[in-house]
């Protein structure tokens, strides 16, 4: 996952969050399995919802969806926006060797400068690494704590379970002397 934070362009001292994310599928059944990609957002969040995606080798896999038009209200939830990717067949790992299912989203939405934000798994996910760009003002901190955390940047080697979520938040450093409006953005 990488999120760039910048200062929102109209000057209010609301943080920006662009956040992009992928993760490689892997069948280790013995069966074709369906996978289909769903980015979810509350309503209340005012995310914009910008692209789901799969990369792959297998062609009938590939798909690219970036239009608004994929955006929708979640069935059965009110208050829940959801984006949702073609429904992809899953070739056994052990049987296609070579061919890689990698699923993406991007979406952004502007929060206050100081605020967290949530990345939930849907299902059993291992090796996550989280990227940071943010403007020298902020501090941002990741939760739970990494195997591995350099500056801006947390790799987990733990298993996540299906529910669980890693949360950043951020927070203007103490002893700054600039607001994030006048600070610059990476």
């Amino acid at each position: 996952m990488h999120c760039r934070m910048t200062a929102d362009s109209n000057g209010s001292g609301e943080v920006k969050l662009e956040v992009s994310a992928s993760c490689e599928v892997e069948n280790i059944t013995n069966t074709v399995q369906k996978y289909t990609n769903v980015l979810e957002a509350e309503v209340h969040d005012h995310a914009t919802l910008l692209e789901v995606r799969c990369d792959s080798d297998d062609e009938d896999a590939s798909y690219c969806y970036d239009s608004q038009q994929y955006v929708r209200p979640k069935d059965g939830e009110p208050g829940q926006t959801i984006m949702v990717g073609k429904e992809v067949g899953i070739r056994p790992h052990h049987r296609e060797r070579g061919i890689k299912y990698l699923f993406g989203f991007k979406y952004e939405q502007v929060h206050t400068d100081t605020f967290s934000e949530s990345l939930g798994f849907e299902h059993s996910t291992v090796g996550v690494v989280v990227t940071v760009e943010a403007p020298e003002a902020l501090q941002v901190t990741c939760y739970p704590n990494a195997d591995l955390e350099t500056k801006n940047r947390w790799e987990y080697k733990r298993l996540f379970l299906d529910g669980e979520e890693i949360t950043l938040r951020w927070s203007i450093k103490k002893g700054t002397q600039h607001s994030l409006s006048q600070s610059a953005s990476v």
